[in-house]
């Protein structure tokens, strides 16, 4: 346990799940792909775009069901359809297929990226992003094809392992040349860093590409942009080319350069992680309050003037196949950009603070940096915000602190002016985001507990508090912690939070005030790693003298932990033996509770159920390193057993 915590994401991932589980059994949407299907073959262009961007709207429409729907899609051949048409000669026919297969890669997870790379989904992207005839299409064609283009390569890059065979053709270098292009559009810029920002993560090829010639002045040109001042397009292009710069530093390529190049990342980090888009929710709501309160006012106008003049009326109900947008939906792209931007800075940031590449000394620089700056102000600053945003999410009130709960009170009308002025899909979208934010707060402040001591850590009391107080509010029988899955936001805003606790308490940053809230979680927390946090943050607290009168309790819980309820997994259970013989290995402290315990005996009667489930498929699923280390804890538990017998 107490591994660092990444945030970067995985190709190779698995494919977003249908949460209900059943098939798409709608007889409307079944019956509408017959027209779809003839209309996307049609010699009329028009015909030929409509139905493209009826497959958008109809993957959009299914909502929670989208994946399923996509992979039904995919089976009665509307991909294959749709392919030769990202190419087709007429320009808003190329742009609306490719922006179809986009969003279905999207929606659709693994399954349907795996397709697409089969059916060389490759070829027409690379031609897109890569090929002359690009220049000459107009820009209201071609911005928008590029732009639907990369979104597509940055989904297949995430589910498929193609990046070797794209940085082979010299599309990443394209792409790379896309996004530092400050006349490009700002959604296009944004689009291709994502693709950037996939495919240089933990790829060495990446990190020997750019240090050839062309590499070079791409490697110099990125560094520039890491500590660039913020312009009209936000935080989240820098945000970009830091995570781009920092993968990059991170390959054996690198190694003698990370010295120089870390500092430009760590600058630009530190513009990036002061932004607050937390703070920014109630001015946000005001602002589609007002927009939506004057747009409806325009249409009761126009209403009122289409009644006598029949021209006008006509004009007021015709469509031209094109959704108008609406007032919401650039204020709401908006904050969600900037608080994108936040996140994939976050993201950046606990990726630096783990030194699996490092070697201790420039790790140890690396700590320094980022201690001796305002990284961990700004990091204290997002955390309140966050925690404060949690509480509105949830509904809840926090218990202590005036300023506190004024924050939250405004914080919860911004939230319910919000769920009704957009549609509920974008407030979930807002909420993930807020709940994103948290958890990548918490992973960089675990990782920065994990490698400080006390004294650099400073006062975490506050923190600690805020911690507590939040845990104990979502736990309550109000909480919705007890009701959400263990895949959700708020199970990893809770685990990384109790990872931080541990921390602290182990540190002896902090007191533990209390062992109930740590005990009912490490029986109930919804992750394995919530409950191995809880049950070696309540070893350490039982060391304290604070928690002196608490330590048979605790022993309780860690014994109970081996008693298998619940299925405990092999990652909890090391946890708790772990515990225990941290607790109880002095010879002369806590014998009455050792004896009261039963410990000597129950330990030892639990070491062949242990040996027995190392020995079984479960254990050797294990990883290497893990089954390293749970024989050496075999091993410590027969010793630790067999010389408290001896010396009884």
């Amino acid at each position: 346990m107490g591994k660092q915590q990444r945030s970067r994401r995985r190709r190779g991932r698995k494919a977003r799940v249908d949460p209900i589980g059943k098939k798409v059994e709608s007889v409307t949407v079944l019956e509408d792909l017959a027209p779809i299907e003839k209309s996307l073959t049609s010699t009329d262009p028009a015909a030929r775009a409509s139905a493209c961007t009826a497959v958008v709207g109809m993957v959009v429409n299914s909502g929670e069901r989208a994946a399923p729907f996509c992979l039904h899609l995919a089976r009665r051949g509307i991909v294959k359809r749709l392919i030769p048409l990202m190419t087709d000669r007429i320009g808003h026919v190329s742009v609306a297929a490719t922006r179809a297969i986009s969003k279905m890669a999207m929606c659709g997870g693994q399954g349907i990226c795996h397709g697409l790379v089969k059916s060389d989904i490759l070829t027409p992207i690379i031609s897109m992003l890569t090929g002359s005839w690009i220049q000459d299409l107009k820009p209201q064609v071609r911005d928008p094809l590029v732009l639907h283009s990369l979104e597509l390569l940055c989904c297949v890059t995430e589910q498929c392992d193609i990046v070797g065979e794209l940085t082979k053709k010299g599309t990443v270098g394209k792409v790379i040349e896309i996004f530092l292009d400050d006349q490009a559009p700002w959604a296009v810029r944004v689009a291709a860093g994502s693709v950037v920002s996939v495919c240089s993560d933990d790829n060495e090829q990446f990190g020997a590409l750019m240090l050839t010639k062309e590499g070079k002045v791409s490697m110099e040109a990125l560094l520039k942009a890491c500590a660039r001042e913020f312009k009209e397009d936000g935080r989240r292009p820098v945000a970009l080319c830091c995570s781009v710069v920092a993968n990059i530093a991170s390959t054996d390529s690198f190694k003698n350069l990370r010295p120089k190049i870390l500092p430009n990342v760590l600058k630009g980090l530190q513009s990036v992680v002061s932004g607050r888009p937390v703070e920014l929710m109630p001015v946000l709501a005001e602002k589609i309050h007002v927009r939506n309160r004057k747009d409806e006012q325009d249409l009761l106008k126009a209403q009122q003037e289409a009644k006598v003049d029949e021209k006008r009326a006509h004009d007021l109900i015709s469509w031209n196949g094109h959704r108008k947008v609406e007032a919401w939906e650039n204020l709401v792209d908006q904050w969600c950009s900037e608080a994108s931007g936040v996140k994939v800075g976050l993201e950046t940031l606990a990726n630096l603070l783990t030194d699996s590449k490092e070697t201790n000394e420039s790790f140890s620089e690396v700590l320094k940096a980022v201690v001796s700056g305002d990284i961990p102000k700004c990091l204290g600053v997002l955390f309140q915000d966050t925690m404060s945003a949690s509480y509105a999410l949830s509904g809840l009130r926090p218990t202590t602190g005036v300023s506190l709960g004024n924050k939250v009170n405004l914080l919860s009308k911004a939230w319910a002016v919000l769920k009704q002025e957009i549609p509920m899909n974008q407030a979930i979208r807002i909420g993930r985001l807020i709940r994103s934010l948290s958890v990548r707060v918490l992973q960089c402040f675990f990782n920065l507990t994990l490698h400080l001591d006390k004294k650099d850590l400073g006062d975490m009391s506050g923190i600690f508090s805020s911690l507590g107080s939040w845990m104990q509010s979502m736990c309550s029988t109000d909480g919705e912690y007890s009701k959400t899955s263990s895949k959700s936001l708020l199970a990893r805003q809770m685990e990384s939070s109790c990872a931080v606790i541990w921390q602290l308490v182990k540190k002896r940053c902090v007191a533990l005030p209390d062992h109930a809230l740590l005990s009912q979680l490490s029986r109930g927390g919804k992750t394995s790693e919530t409950r191995a946090y809880c049950l070696m943050a309540l070893s350490s607290a039982g060391l304290t003298p604070s928690m002196k009168n608490s330590n048979i309790k605790i022993g309780e819980t860690l014994l109970a932990a081996l008693d298998g309820k619940g299925d405990p997994s092999l990652e909890v259970i090391g946890a708790a033996i772990e515990g225990l013989i941290d607790l109880y290995s002095e010879d002369h402290v806590f014998l009455d509770e050792q004896k009261s315990l039963r410990l000597v005996k129950r330990l030892g009667e639990f070491a062949s159920v242990y040996e027995a489930r190392l020995r079984s498929g479960e254990g050797r699923k294990l990883d290497e390193m893990s089954q390293e280390h749970h024989s050496e804890l075999f091993e410590n538990l027969q010793e630790f057993v067999q010389y408290k017998l001896d010396h009884a």
